[in-house]
């Protein structure tokens, strides 16, 4: 049994490594760079992957230190724990468990299509800036929204992606917001500035609308306190 289990956990990673395109040491030579991932597998412990499936795992650059867990793989080899860290994960009776995760030296993690690429994807970059507290819908981008927290005196962006096959909505759970299931390509809804300075509503949802600083440029994203937004007076009622 001891042997099944070693020859299964290095054809394994021969699998894996394989597909990323990495290579690294056994006899305790740091980590090297090739590929997507900056990787020291000197300490991986065990050569039962049961072992490895109940260890801690943390992605960490300098004192930056995030813990993940099954569900960070996505039921993937690979997947992005946000835009910075990528995680390798290996399928253990259907289950799959979190081997180690690493920065990307690429400089982002492709939340979409789960690598680390060197220009920022659109879930990476804050285009918004916070208007005021709570959750915004992204206008240009129905699988990420924006939740705008308040902290010391400052409210601070966070841009947030949705679970694989769901768009972000803000009538959805009772006009709350959240993350539902995309059954059509109109379940997916976003607004297109048209004219340079100029504000307008959100097409799905008019308690929300834009300014448009022109046709190119990220648009700024505001909520009505009360009512929706109406471009004849302009102003919310």
């Amino acid at each position: 049994m001891t042997m099944f289990w070693r020859c299964a956990v290095m054809l394994s990673l021969l699998a894996i490594w394989g597909a990323i395109g990495f290579e690294s040491s056994f006899n305790g030579a740091g980590p090297r760079k090739a590929g997507q991932l900056d990787i020291n597998i000197d300490n991986l412990g065990a050569y039962n992957p049961l072992t490895w499936a109940t260890a801690e795992v943390q992605c960490v650059d300098g004192d930056e230190k995030v813990s993940v867990t099954s569900d960070d793989c996505k039921e993937s080899t690979q997947a992005c724990v946000d835009c910075k860290y990528i995680l390798l994960c290996q399928n253990v009776s259907g289950t799959y468990h979190p081997l180690f995760c690493n920065k990307c030296s690429f400089g982002h993690c492709d939340p979409v299509k789960s690598v680390c690429v060197d220009k920022a994807p659109l879930q990476c970059t804050p285009h918004q800036e916070c208007t005021s507290k709570g959750f915004f819908p992204n206008p240009l981008e129905c699988e990420t929204y924006f939740r705008c927290l308040e902290e010391d005196n400052n409210l601070k962006l966070q841009v947030l992606l949705c679970p694989d096959s769901q768009v972000y909505q803000s009538t959805a759970n009772n006009y709350t917001g959240g993350c539902v299931k995309r059954n059509a390509p109109t379940d997916c809804y976003t607004t297109q500035c048209k004219e340079a300075n100029k504000f307008v509503p959100l097409n799905h949802d008019p308690r929300f609308y834009m300014y448009c600083v022109n046709t190119t440029a990220p648009p700024y994203v505001f909520r009505c306190p009360q009512g929706h937004y109406d471009e004849t007076i302009p102003g919310c009622i």
